[in-house]
């Protein structure tokens, strides 16, 4: 006798919903677009980027109050990091 059995009749055994719904994964968050004024920004989601190219995501952990330098807080293994707009960097937000 084989010990194969399809995933719907695996899924079925272990009382699992194979419905749609449950293979629903939400969309990612759209971007909004570029922010000027990085005081305001405290806890929002983030993506940093420098001569165009994605640096990181992450949420805001501080900002100056002449918008010069924003943190991104720590997320798992990569650490807190703080980024300088002298450099280059641009914020972008996602929508709401």
């Amino acid at each position: 006798m084989s010990t194969y059995a399809p995933r719907t009749m695996q899924a079925t055994l272990l009382g699992v919903d194979t419905s749609f719904r449950a293979y629903r994964v939400p969309l990612a968050p759209r971007l909004k677009g570029e922010e000027d004024d990085w005081t305001q920004l405290e806890g929002s989601l983030v993506e940093i980027r420098q001569a165009g190219a994605l640096i990181r995501t992450g949420t805001v952990d501080a900002v100056t109050a002449d918008s010069s330098m924003i943190w991104i807080g720590q997320d798992g293994a990569l650490p807190r990091q703080l980024f300088l707009r002298a450099d280059g960097t641009k914020v972008w937000t996602f929508h709401s």
